[in-house]
């Protein structure tokens, strides 16, 4: 009888891998708009419980350090193309992207930065599109 209750969950399980890969292939076939229709609709179908748990996914999945996954030398290479006052104000973001900037510069694969000129360069916003 336990052998019985095995099988069958196990073919459940391999339904439900085979109905997911399916789904997935389908889901990427769609354009931009309709997947996030179809996010939309799963997620205004989930329980609180569920939303919480799907919120602490994505909040993980956007709080990525890109730069902090890649190699040492591709970090000093992409810094490079970075100008100081940028750099100085991405020092303010995270003390991960601190480390990898100070490290980074620190290095001598980059240029040092430079003291600021006056402390109103670290105050001044990014202007965008300068």
């Amino acid at each position: 009888m336990a052998a019985n209750v095995f099988v069958n969950i196990e073919r459940q399980v391999n339904g439900f891998e085979v109905w997911l890969k399916s789904l997935t292939d389908d889901y990427l076939k769609l354009a931009s708009f309709q997947r996030l229709a179809v996010l939309f609709r799963l997620v205004e179908l989930c329980s609180p419980s569920e939303l919480y748990e799907y919120s602490n996914y994505v909040t993980d999945l956007l709080r990525r350090d890109f730069l902090s996954l890649l190699p040492a030398e591709l970090v000093d290479r992409v810094l490079s193309y970075v100008d100081h006052k940028s750099l100085l104000c991405a020092c303010c973001v995270s003390i991960a992207i601190y480390i990898i900037i100070i490290t980074s510069c620190g290095a001598g694969h980059n240029k040092p930065l430079p003291p600021a000129a006056n402390d109103s360069d670290l105050l001044t916003p990014l202007s965008y599109g300068r």
